[in-house]
């Protein structure tokens, strides 16, 4: 199958608000490849930035814990890709949506482009850091947790996973921090519902985001001045569901969004 059909699947699920089956599912054609699943992406994107007149913001990793790549047989993280669209800062509405979690991360903005396959000290001197909540959702019919047998290409073509991006405001990052004990509380109307911490991200997020310029520049990307970046989840992803939600972060503040029907 071509790429474009591809994208054209995934456009039609989201202008009739109707998932499809994974591809796996319904193509009999070879399976999508990761790097096919990218090239698929791309196209996505490029359709979707002519479709809402929008602008490319920036990256979304995923898939930066052990469980979320077992799920999909892979040893490494995946990344989508952010559109100005996807930004949301009060209110969200779950009719906008198909089925959405909820996840806790920290968001980088760059104040300066970055070199390819930059590393840690250029990423902390060029980047501020914003609390956020990200809201990962899918074009694919019951697509979390994935099916046994959910290929890695299907998921990158969907842009893996992209939804909505909640910011909070951005901080200048203190010095000597220690990036693996950041510690994070979510909350839902008032209520602690669950918590995590920055060693979830690979370690620390910025092992995250150095995967991420590393990864970028193996296709010959690279992340530009007022992109931002968030990192990964310091939580297992949850149900979104109606109401007011609340992250509060060591050392970068709160992010809260209100969710309605």
């Amino acid at each position: 199958m071509e790429l474009l059909e591809y994208v054209e699947k995934l456009q039609g699920a989201i202008v009739n608000k109707k998932p499809i089956p994974y591809f796996k599912n319904t193509i009999s054609s070879e399976p999508l490849t990761e790097q096919l699943g990218y090239k698929v992406q791309d196209l996505f994107i490029q359709k979707q930035i002519e479709a809402l007149n929008s602008g490319l913001k920036g990256y979304k990793i995923s898939m930066t814990n052990e469980q979320m790549q077992m799920f999909l047989n892979t040893n490494a993280p995946a990344y989508g890709t952010f559109l100005d669209s996807n930004i949301v800062t009060e209110q969200l509405s779950l009719k906008e949506l198909f089925y959405p979690l909820i996840e806790m991360e920290l968001v980088f903005e760059f104040t300066e482009d970055l070199s390819m396959g930059a590393k840690e000290n250029e990423i902390l001197e060029k980047a501020m850091v914003a609390p956020g909540l990200e809201i990962p959702d899918s074009r694919y019919d019951k697509w979390f947790p994935p099916e046994k047998g959910t290929l890695l290409g299907d998921v990158i073509a969907d842009n893996t996973a992209t939804g909505v991006l909640v910011l909070g405001e951005y901080q200048h990052i203190p010095t000597n921090l220690k990036w693996d004990s950041i510690h994070a509380d979510l909350f839902l109307n008032n209520i602690k519902i669950t918590e995590g911490d920055s060693s979830a991200v690979l370690g620390n997020p910025i092992c995250a985001v150095e995967w991420l310029t590393s990864k970028l520049a193996s296709e010959g990307k690279t992340i530009q001045k007022g992109m931002v970046v968030s990192s990964g989840t310091f939580i297992n992803p949850l149900k979104l569901e109606k109401g007011l939600y609340e992250a509060e972060f060591d050392y970068f503040g709160k992010v809260s969004i209100q969710i309605v029907e």
